[in-house]
């Protein structure tokens, strides 16, 4: 496995970031009061709920596994997977595994497989599903014991016969768990965190572009200004695909998003900037649907690691601006088990397209993994009445 470190000439970087600074503006617009907090001391954005169908994949018992997250969602040859991290006990311990299950409605799902047998004294951590070469392609964290040790690194595993899932290979040292996405049919682009502390002193985020034909090469690091470290913890690179640039989001510290752009597909990338966008420090998901508008979903709160609500944020011009936002989950919920790390309210969610409709996952309370169901049609319309009044 070989992958090179991108780096364009320095006049280029620096003409480009000049002109994103003088044309762009914010990277991604937000109009007037989408996240109004009404009355004063409201925590949750006062916005309608959309409707939409919850169903449980997993379901954490005093005799099974209790720490769930990082759910992921894809289909394949008429079947929906979900892919998991799935713990004993505490988040990110020495045996945690990958879950996976499948459905056929998105609603009715089959009792979940471990992905991988006889690893046990490894950490997996889920990042995602791929179609890639035609075969369903999970990329996954294996930890050297914790998420910053030199071993941490990025993964991929290929489902071979369709019960079974290819050796494990390592692509490059990192801590992931986001999906790539496709930027054109020859590139992906996928983000994650560097690891061990002389890099962190440094950077955090860790790009990476690929264009080979197999996984087991053409992957390229590409740079990322970052400006002031100490508003970054976990980063957790995610993209919204427009139609004359890439934005990447990144979560931290301060109460909304980062953003940075780039016009050739990943390679240069503007300063880190930050939006309007509330966010209190956790993994989101970003997507387009088949209308062309590109949404976002993530708790768009801004007290730090408050998950109580998703927020479900749409733009209908391709991503410029993000002018409509539903709450999706603010039902509220508390842990049945404790754990390190594990904290209530709905998170992590991932995001997916079938069947005219859209499929988010979220783990609930980082024990239990459950999905809400929303009919491309109700994307289209502009207002609903309470959850509660829904006919």
């Amino acid at each position: 496995m070989t992958y090179k470190l991108l780096q364009p000439a320095h006049l280029i970087i620096a003409l480009n970031l000049i002109v994103s600074q003088i044309t762009l503006g914010d990277p991604i617009q937000v109009v007037d009061d989408l996240y109004s907090f009404k009355p004063p001391g409201q925590v949750i954005p006062s916005l309608p709920k959309i409707p939409s169908k919850r169903h449980v994949i997993y379901r954490a018992t005093d005799a099974s596994y209790k720490f769930c997250h990082h759910p992921c969602l894809m289909h394949f040859q008429n079947r929906l997977y979900c892919m998991w991290s799935n713990g004993k006990v505490h988040e990110d311990e020495k045996g945690q595994r990958l879950l996976i299950s499948q459905s056929t409605t998105g609603r009715n799902w089959e009792v979940p497989r471990t992905m991988f047998t006889g690893m046990e004294d490894k950490i997996f951590v889920a990042c995602g599903l791929f179609i890639f070469g035609g075969k369903l392609t999970a990329f996954f964290t294996i930890t050297g014991g914790e998420n910053f040790h030199p071993d941490t690194a990025l993964y991929y595993s290929q489902l071979s016969d369709g019960q079974h899932w290819s050796v494990p290979v390592r692509i490059t040292s990192g801590f992931f768990i986001n999906p790539p996405v496709s930027l054109t049919p020859n590139r992906l682009l996928l983000g994650g965190e560097v690891v061990t502390d002389d890099q962190r002193a440094v950077r955090r985020a860790k790009i990476l572009i690929h264009d080979g034909k197999d996984l087991n090469d053409g992957w390229q690091e590409v740079f990322l200004e970052e400006g002031d470290l100490s508003r970054i913890g976990y980063c957790e690179p995610n993209f919204i695909v427009r139609e004359r640039d890439v934005l990447m989001l990144l979560r931290n510290y301060t109460g909304t998003l980062l953003a940075a752009t780039s016009y050739n597909g990943g390679e240069v990338w503007t300063a880190v900037s930050k939006t309007v966008i509330p966010d209190s420090t956790a993994r989101f998901a970003t997507g387009q649907l088949p209308d062309g508008q590109r949404y976002l979903i993530n708790n768009a709160l801004y007290a730090r690691f408050d998950r109580r609500a998703l927020i479900l944020s749409l733009s209908s011009n391709h991503g410029k601006t993000l002018n409509r936002a539903f709450v999706l989950r603010d039902e509220p919920t508390v842990k049945r088990f404790d754990g390190k790390h594990k904290t209530d309210g709905w998170q992590y969610p991932h995001a997916h397209v079938w069947k005219r409709r859209l499929f988010v996952v979220h783990s609930v309370n980082k024990e239990d993994v459950e999905i809400s169901i929303i009919r491309l049609q109700q994307l289209k319309q502009t207002t609903y009445r309470s959850e509660n009044n829904l006919p």
